[in-house]
């Protein structure tokens, strides 16, 4: 009987369910979300007692610890952005997601809020916000899966969610419990972080997510869902652990634990006296009647001793404790109002010890074990079930060479032990996990009672007692204790699990008493002598030195479950998450795959990746750190130092393509190039005049000076005029550490040393550059080191000796497939050459619709298909297309970027480049070049000292002559719809449109916003958005304009790269000076005259004179403007006016905007000329 306490009363029949409690930090009862969370008990646990967050609870964390980590969720919350972004796509034109899509919209305005509140800790904490980010391996991971899933076009808006929901509902989870664990307790410098994911406005998003997705599950399978849950809950375990200087998990030496109601779900007695009254009735002499009524009076005489027990020992309760005052709900964490009496908790102890070995006694009198033989005992033990997690605990620390006892008052350890094997917790168990079955495992040190047998393994109805009580529990905790610590002061901490008051001594003696279960009883004592059970989150990483004398009341902890008390052992787990998401070939529900060729769905899809500019800008900022640290020489963004990149081509003496082309894009993605020239040609606009292939030894000797020297961190090749000149660059990269891509396995070989194969062999004019045997030679030598080949239509025919061209996105597929065969780890097939036809991915109207149709690539990497597709930009100006495609994906490889994301950033900067180029007159001929800077171009003049403070970035060009602000409420008054008022200013000649929609919610804004950019981008104009930093990324925008009580410009910097157009309005020459450091391209001042549009304190044109003169940045001048004073606005220095009412407010639109441009161009023009004399004097004198 003294297995128990009696201290568990189970809620009464029919009783209302508890009404949910927000602050618990769970998920609403009853769903699919629940059940996720239930299945990830385990990683969440891990999470919850990870060194990290526990750190960050207790206020030690480390200050530059805390800074990364700000920095490093700045990165992921832009990717969170663009799920969501996709999760709306998603929901586009299905009447079953329209309540999806509105809810989405809403929840979109979380992550700005999140982002605002990073902008506050960058501000509090030193943050460098605008450093370059560099995200971590761990990092990295997530937000590709997060991208993978989001931009798979066969993933439901369930899945989007299966993927987005577990970040959300775990910092909601850890906010509450990390607010238990610290309630009472003084604040620090995190307290803040606490109280925001413990606040009812953070708690609604998860709620609110995980209504949606349950009521949506149905649309995928189970398995596939709980696949991707699982593996998002592992990416958020792995994201803390990536955090550099966190603390060390505990050093835990041993791990001691009660049996009954703590290992086991329930308590076992009942079944052992239950075997035994079976076993007198089967021994029992008489017929089948004679046994029943034999097992009728055992069985009533069993009853009568449970029930003497629990009232004999309310009874002394009654007299040693106080009554127990009524707490319930939250309050019930509150601190214990008794002061702490160890001397009267002690007496109880000893009282209820005597009781209990008063009990046993009274059992043994009874008799009621008599009869009972080993083999009853043990299959006893077959219907006993262990907590869950509990037999992992065990054998996990049995497998790790982590010493357990198990000390219990049970009557039979023969019961224990086979409960303990069958249940997986001991060496034998058919349960046992993995980790845990090795040969030579050690058991768990058993301590408990035994019943007395006779010869033939039949009990006598006595007990062997070895500990019966609370009293002995102590004592063997003690000698467990003593055996321990002998060994050392580096023997490890002591934790002991309990849930009865027969536990308090030795939870009492151990470093971390833990308390699981909920045993009334045991609450009640400790509540009496004034012992706090706090939250196990509020144990110290550092127990209190052993030996040491305890000054005020110990502490106890309480733990949730089992996988709490694991985490809390041992740490937190590494999750291997670089292999598919299991489920993924069964999302159909039938396993099989169902796309052409039998290809298992999830491994062979399409994956549509965005491209836009703003996307390609924030990718080509990612820099893997393994890729640092594995001495590949990606190193951007560390100490300043820009990655490097050997290009190994022909040149171009046009400069569109070949070697010049590459530095000029490794340059513009912010690497380091260096080249090996392998033949020099003549050529221009009109074609290629001449080609003379540079001897076999000087190639070599280019490849050996540079390779030997300045190691880089990808290679890129172009023009090998001959198979001669393929083997030789082949060979030389070997011997500078190039290796075979195909074979890793684990999809991480592209970064050993990563080589972007261009098979140049055809220029766009049909000239031949390449002598034969090139193709051959390429697949022999280069294919099997090639991390990404990068074949045109004509080229990806060629290499296959196809008899007919490539002319759909079908036959891209399945040349980049046949390609792959051949030895690469991915294949780029390039479809620029391709006109889009209807029907086609990508393809968005008939041939002659130019600003309908899109420039779409295709990547295989052997396990899915990726398509890259961008707006087509209708120029002229595209020689050198490919070559500059290539190098910009070899940046990317050499910055730490994966293969999708380095052909995202560089389809996304060739977009920008197309359209800032698509009006230039370079060259006469046929296949005119593009400008490499455009969009990106550097300011030569010199910055005044308070722009040094940026470093070496200089602002992004822009041409802010006509820049129009959207009012929603003027096109509303107009009756014109946002995409008419832009598509009529960008007629009229608008050089930059900024979307201002404060009403609009999120999901509406991203698609108006894409839509505004692509109308916008053929035509070489970026579209800005206000403020609003998440609908930028989402929509893929050309760049964002904050104020000054906006999300931080420097913060904003990071998060959107270094490619996208930032403004910031100012107002002093002080404001404009912070905005140039913090990586601003230009700033907006005023308001110059007073306006209707919105209150702002007038600066006068004196006011814009002055930041015009003392800002390094060009200023653009706003509100009151107007074509009608553009005069004296571009006299006082602005470079353009920003308009609102001026344009949309007229009826005329176009008309408006047009007389703005030439207002201002005229305007230019004079002060132009004005300045010229000036100029020659200064020259004169020069």
């Amino acid at each position: 009987m003294a297995g128990g306490d009696g201290g568990a009363a189970p809620a009464a029949n029919g009783a209302a369910a508890a009404p949910y409690d927000l602050f618990s930090g769970l998920p609403v009862p009853g769903g699919l979300s629940e059940r996720l969370w239930r299945e990830t008990a385990a990683e969440a646990a891990e999470a919850l007692q990870h060194p990290f967050v526990l750190a960050l609870a207790a206020g030690t964390l480390d200050r530059a610890c805390f800074q990364h980590y700000v920095l490093q969720d700045t990165f992921f919350l832009a990717h969170y952005a663009m799920a969501y972004a996709a999760a709306l796509d998603k929901c586009s034109g299905a009447p079953r997601y329209a309540r999806a899509r509105a809810v989405l919209a809403e929840l979109l305005l979380g992550i700005d809020m999140e982002l605002r509140l990073h902008g506050a800790y960058a501000a509090k904490w030193g943050v460098d916000a605008g450093a370059r980010i560099t995200p971590s391996a761990a990092t990295a991971a997530y937000t590709d899966f997060l991208m993978a899933v989001a931009h798979d076009p066969e993933a439901s808006v369930a899945e989007v969610l299966a993927a987005m929901v577990p970040c959300s509902r775990l910092y909601g989870f850890l906010g509450c419990s990390l607010a238990a664990a610290t309630a009472g307790r003084p604040r620090h410098a995190y307290s803040e972080w606490v109280g925001t994911y413990s606040s009812a406005v953070y708690l609604a998003s998860p709620v609110m997510k995980e209504e949606l997705f349950d009521s949506i599950a149905d649309t995928a399978p189970y398995e596939r869902l709980k696949a991707l849950y699982t593996r998002a809950m592992q990416l958020e375990v792995n994201f803390f652990s990536a955090q550099p200087n966190s603390p060390h998990p505990r050093h835990i030496g041993l791990l001691v634990s009660d049996f009954d109601e703590t290992l086991t779900a329930k308590d076992t007695i009942g079944a052992l006296l239950g075997a035994a009254v079976e076993a007198q009735a089967r021994a029992a002499a008489g017929g089948a009647d004679e046994r029943e009524r034999l097992r009728g009076d055992l069985a009533a005489r069993v009853k009568q001793l449970a029930d003497d027990y629990a009232s004999q020992q309310q009874a002394l309760l009654a007299r040693l404790l106080p009554a127990p005052a009524p707490v319930a709900g939250r309050d019930a964490a509150a601190a214990p109002a008794a002061p702490y009496d160890g001397a009267g908790l002690a007496a109880v102890c000893e009282a209820l010890s005597d009781f209990d070995v008063a009990m046993n006694q009274v059992v043994i009198d009874a008799g009621v074990l008599k009869g009972l033989t080993r083999a009853d005992a043990a299959a006893a033990a077959a219907p006993i079930e262990l907590r869950p997690g509990a037999a992992h605990v065990l054998a996990a620390a049995a497998a790790a060479g982590l010493r357990t006892a198990v000390l219990s008052v049970n009557w039979s350890t023969t019961l224990v032990q086979e409960v303990l094997r069958a249940g997986g917790a001991a060496p034998g168990g058919a349960a046992a996990p993995a980790a845990g079955g090795a040969p030579g495992q050690q058991a768990p040190d058993l301590r408990a009672n035994e019943l007395a047998w006779d010869a033939d393994g039949v009990s006598s109805g006595s007990i062997e007692c070895r500990v019966q009580c609370a009293r002995d529990k102590g004592a063997a905790m003690r000698e467990l204790l003593a055996e321990h610590r002998g060994g050392g002061a580096g023997a490890g901490a002591v934790v002991y699990v309990g849930d009865s008051a027969s536990d308090i001594p030795a939870l009492l003696e151990a470093d971390y008493g833990i308390v699981i279960g909920a045993n009334a009883l045991l609450r009640r004592v400790l509540a009496a002598f004034g012992v706090p059970l706090r939250p196990l989150a509020a144990a110290p990483l550092e127990p209190p030195a052993a030996g040491g004398e305890r000054r005020g009341a110990p502490s106890l902890y309480e733990a949730a479950s089992w996988e709490e008390v694991g985490a809390f052992v041992f740490g937190p787990t590494h999750y291997v998450t670089s292999g598919p998401v299991e489920g993924a070939a069964s999302r159909s529900g039938g396993g099989a795959a169902s796309s052409p060729g039998g290809a298992a769905r999830g491994f062979a899809s399409m994956v549509h990746v965005p491209t836009a500019a703003g996307a390609g800008a924030l990718a080509a900022e990612a820099v893997n750190a393994a890729a640092a640290a594995s001495g590949a020489g990606a190193c951007g963004g560390v100490g300043g130092l820009p990655p490097l990149v050997l290009t190994i081509a022909g040149s171009d003496s046009g400069g569109g393509a070949g070697i010049q082309a590459d530095l000029k894009t490794i340059m513009a993605n912010g690497g380091f190039g260096m080249s090996a020239l392998t033949a020099v040609t003549a050529q221009n606009s009109r074609g290629v005049q001449a080609v003379h292939a540079l001897p076999l030894p000087l190639l070599e000797a280019q490849l050996d000076s540079v390779l030997s020297d300045l190691r880089p961190a990808a290679v890129k090749t172009g023009m090998l005029p001959d198979a001669a000149a393929v083997a030789a660059v082949a060979r030389k990269l070997r011997e500078h550490g190039a290796a075979p891509r195909r074979g890793a396995g684990d999809g991480a070989s592209w970064r050993a040393l990563p080589l972007v194969v261009d098979p140049v062999m055809i220029s766009t004019s049909g000239h031949a550059l390449a002598g034969g045997g090139v193709a051959g030679a390429l697949v022999e030598h280069l294919f099997p080191l090639a991390a990404v080949v990068t074949p045109n239509l004509a080229e990806a025919a060629q290499l296959l000796g196809a008899e007919r061209p490539l002319t759909s996105v079908a036959d891209m597929r399945a040349a980049a497939a046949a390609l792959h065969k051949l030895g690469a780890a991915a294949v780029l097939v390039k479809g620029g050459h391709l006109l889009p036809q209807g029907g086609a991915p990508g393809a968005g109207g008939a041939a002659g619709d130019e600003a309908g149709l899109e420039a779409v690539d295709v990547l295989f990497d052997g396990r899915r298909y990726y398509c890259f597709s961008a707006p087509y930009v209708p120029t002229s100006n595209t020689h050198g297309t490919g070559c500059t495609l290539a190098a910009a994906i070899a940046t990317g490889l050499a910055r730490g970027l994966g293969p999708v994301d380095a052909v995202a950033g560089a389809k996304a900067y060739l977009t920008h480049a197309l359209a800032g180029s698509a009006g230039l007159a370079l060259g006469a001929g046929p296949q005119r070049p593009f400008h490499h800077g455009a969009g990106f171009a550097r300011r030569a003049e010199p910055a005044p000292r308070a722009a040094a403070l940026a470093g070496p970035r200089r602002p992004n060009g822009a041409d802010l002559r006509a820049y129009v602000v959207t009012d929603p409420a003027c096109n509303a008054r107009a009756g014109r719809t946002l995409l008419d008022a832009v598509a009529a200013a960008v007629a009229g000649g608008a050089t930059v449109v900024q979307l201002r929609e404060k009403e609009i919610d999120g999901g509406d804004f991203v698609e108006a916003a894409r839509a505004a950019i692509k109308l916008c981008r053929p035509a070489g104009v970026p579209v800005v958005i206000n403020d609003r930093v998440d609908v930028a990324l989402a929509a893929g925008a050309d760049g964002v304009h904050v104020g000054q009580s906006d999300i931080p410009a420097r913060l904003v910097r990071s998060m959107l790269g270094p490619g996208a157009l930032l403004g910031v309005s100012v107002k002093t020459p002080a404001e404009a000076a912070k905005a140039a450091a913090d990586g601003a391209d230009y700033v907006g001042v005023g308001a110059v005259f007073p306006t209707g549009t919105k209150a702002s304190e007038v600066v006068g044109l004196a006011g814009l004179e002055e930041v015009c003169r003392l800002s390094s940045l060009p200023a653009v001048a706003i509100g009151g403007v107007n074509a009608a004073n553009a005069a004296e606005v571009i006299a006082a220095g602005a470079k353009g006016l920003a308009v609102v009412s001026a344009v949309f407010a007229a009826p005329d639109v176009e008309a408006a905007t047009r007389e703005l441009r030439a207002a201002v161009d005229a305007a230019l023009e004079t002060q132009a000329e004005a300045g010229a004399p000036e100029r020659e004097a200064a020259a004169a004198v020069a």
